[in-house]
């Protein structure tokens, strides 16, 4: 099958790559024939990531042989290819939360533990209680050195981050009054941080209490070198099981943990911190949900909110994680069920990956990626290629392209445009030459390509067809972006270069 698309010239018109849509350029997932969650994602040496949760597989791609749950953290390269994936625990449950890649090449990674055996030593009270866990792994994934902190409750590490000093800074709740949880009078859930050194140490811990039941859920380090934790805390004579009686909660601390500022932020309809980072003003930056839409609050380091952002459509909508950019922008990763408002694509309660680029309080492009299952995004971050990668899980066989092992599986779905800039140039299914054209290209086709769209860079849809006509199209010189669909529904792009 061949087709023709004839491309009319109008004037020169350039537009920046900054404001495209991104489309899919790979996706895999990976898992066992039992449950597999992921919680977070980091870029690592040499343009792979790294990536962490919890597993009770031990087949497929799980090389472990867990008894319960436990840590699993698998290695992958630029293309999602499976480099190394190892799983860390005892005899009862482990769930890794946060990683982060150090200078070094080595990861810190957090989360909870309730085992006192196999990579488990020092837990503290009894296996019924989780402790906080943290384990520093080399590039291979060896462990360096672990560590359990806690007390004789539960305790669970939520986020992580490598401090200017060299040491970590871990955040997550307690609900202890003793062992390594200190300076505490009253019963009830925590916000407890951690500070280590380098080589795991405890050097001071804190623990701040508003209410009955407050959990932290993120922490960074500022400018300032202090650090800002975020979570939540549940309103005067709210109840914890009522989503509509918690509020954000932003506590600001100096480099040794002292309080400076806390801020409560909520509205009657319940609100629920879950991620921050460092704003392009050197102040914060805190996402997380807000009458079921994302919700942005920006603040300076004196705790005055500057500016203060919702998105979201007509139903359920999940913040879970911000990154800044290099544009000085941010990526939000969560998940939506909304098919109306800020959130395009949506098919009717079904609940979606939703990933939005944010430039101050402009939505420049947003996304939704799913499948007809539930999917749930847990990160984003942005990749050394300047293109995206989300990661999070998927429920049971979604028609993803990729394979499906078990009930829940991680999932990685890397976004961006895929520019070639060739003469003549072999698309997988389809020939398509010149590149770049002047008049007329050529798309030599094989049976399997059913359906051919064109794009400007603002992610705008100009033309699309099935691939069976010739097409007449009035343009501007310029780049834009072609996407081919097999019949299957997997598409392939790349960019297409017009010069009068």
């Amino acid at each position: 099958m061949k087709i023709l698309l004839v491309f009319l010239f109008l004037s020169f018109h350039y537009q920046s790559l900054a404001q495209a849509v991104p489309f899919i350029l790979w996706e895999n997932n990976y898992g066992g024939s039992n449950d597999d969650y992921a919680s977070d994602v980091d870029t690592t040496a040499g343009n792979g990531y790294i990536v962490v949760g919890s597993t009770r597989s031990d087949d497929h791609d799980v090389s472990g042989t867990p008894s319960q749950t436990d840590f699993w953290i698998i290695k992958v390269n630029a293309a999602g290819n499976l480099i190394w994936n190892k799983n860390y625990g005892g005899s009862q449950d482990e769930a890794a939360s946060a990683v982060r890649a150090n200078p070094d090449g080595s990861f810190i990674v957090v989360g909870s533990s309730n085992s006192d055996d196999g990579n488990v030593s020092g837990h503290h009270g009894t296996v019924s209680y989780s402790d906080f866990w943290v384990i520093k792994l080399n590039a291979l994934g060896n462990i360096i050195w672990k560590k359990s902190f806690g007390g004789s409750h539960d305790e669970a590490a939520q986020d992580v981050r490598q401090t200017s000093d060299g040491g970590f800074i871990v955040t997550g709740w307690t609900n202890s009054m003793d062992g390594d949880v200190q300076n505490v009078t009253e019963e009830g859930t925590k916000y407890w941080i951690i500070k280590l050194s380098a080589n795991g140490n405890l050097e001071w811990q804190k623990t701040y209490r508003k209410s009955f039941r407050d959990i932290s859920y993120s922490i960074e380090q500022t400018s300032d070198n202090g650090f800002v934790v975020v979570g939540s805390t549940i309103e005067p004579g709210g109840n914890f099981s009522d989503l509509n009686s918690r509020d954000y909660w932003i506590i600001k601390m100096d480099s040794l943990g002292t309080w400076e500022w806390d801020r409560s932020i909520g509205t009657s309809f319940g609100d629920c911190a879950t991620s921050v980072c460092q704003s392009p003003s050197g102040g914060i930056a805190v996402i997380g949900f807000s009458n079921n839409d994302y919700r942005l609050i920006e603040l300076d380091l004196a705790g005055n909110i500057e500016n203060d952002y919702t998105f979201g459509g007509n139903s359920l909508d999940f913040a879970k994680s911000i990154r800044r950019t290099s544009d000085n922008g941010y990526i939000l990763a969560g998940d939506s069920q909304s098919w109306e408002g800020d959130v395009s694509g949506g098919i009717m309660y079904s609940t979606d990956f939703w990933i939005t680029k944010l430039n101050a309080d402009t939505i420049t492009w947003e996304t939704r990626i799913g499948t007809p299952e539930s999917d749930y995004a847990t990160g984003a971050i942005e990749t050394p290629d300047g293109g995206y990668l989300i990661v999070g899980h998927k429920h049971n066989n979604g028609g993803s392209s990729a394979s499906h092992y078990g009930n829940n599986d991680i999932w990685l779905v890397k976004i961006g445009l895929n520019y070639v800039y060739v003469d003549d140039l072999t698309l997988g299914h389809v020939k398509v030459f010149p590149n770049p054209f002047t008049d007329v290209l050529h798309l030599e086709a094989l049976e399997n390509i059913s359906f051919v769209q064109v794009y400007d860079l603002l992610g705008k849809l100009i033309f699309e067809s099935d691939v069976n006509e010739t097409i007449n199209l009035n343009v501007n010189s310029g780049a834009y972006v072609l996407r081919l669909f097999d019949k299957s529904g997997i598409n392939q792009t790349s960019q297409l270069i017009i010069r009068k």
